[in-house]
């Protein structure tokens, strides 16, 4: 019986034109595959060569570069920056509180009785370990002056202090806000 099926196929071959335009339909399109596959893999291959090449290029123009002490100090220089602007405490929990003393103090200055905070926790500023963010939701009734007092003491403030969210509206004779103040951290040791 096995060896019938060879010759029923071969029969069938030369009986039948359409199964031989078939199947030389079926070849041609799956050899036109085969030529896309390789047409993407020598465009992927050329582009990697490309990437590769630019970035010897930059790795042998650094290489040369003679101002690396220059560049050292440049980013020192930044870093003091930073860190000048930015609160340091000892802990995550003590930047909690250290924000929360100074609204505390702030609210107390501009005798702000109306306005409320509540201080989140302290989460991590994206992939930096000691960097860490605090925001403390602020909302109550003010008026228009205790309003540009409480937005000039945050713009002001020598440590880096922004505004998240702001929502602000007319409420009787004064003005209601609801904000996100956010406060950035370096600190020493995680707790």
């Amino acid at each position: 019986m096995n060896n019938t099926l060879p010759h029923e196929l071969t029969e069938q071959w030369q009986a039948s034109s359409r199964l031989r335009w078939g199947v030389g339909l079926v070849a041609i399109i799956l050899a036109l595959y085969g030529l896309l596959l390789l047409s993407d893999f020598r465009h992927t291959r050329a582009e990697e060569y490309l990437a590769s090449s630019t970035r010897l290029q930059t790795l042998m123009a650094a290489k040369d570069d003679r101002d690396w002490p220059q560049y050292s100090q440049q980013i020192q220089s930044l870093l003091v920056k930073w860190q000048s602007i930015l609160w340091s405490v000892e802990s995550k929990g003590l930047a909690q509180a250290e924000l929360q003393s100074w609204l505390n103090k702030l609210f107390a200055r501009l005798q702000l009785e109306h306005v409320t905070f509540d201080v989140t926790a302290a989460r991590r500023v994206n992939d930096y370990s000691s960097v860490w963010a605090v925001s403390a939701e602020i909302e109550g009734g003010l008026q228009l002056g205790e309003l540009l007092e409480l937005l000039n003491s945050v713009e002001n403030h020598a440590k880096l202090l922004r505004f998240e969210q702001v929502s602000l509206r007319r409420a009787g004779n004064g003005y209601r806000l609801k904000t996100l103040l956010t406060a950035y951290f370096v600190v020493a040791a995680e707790s």
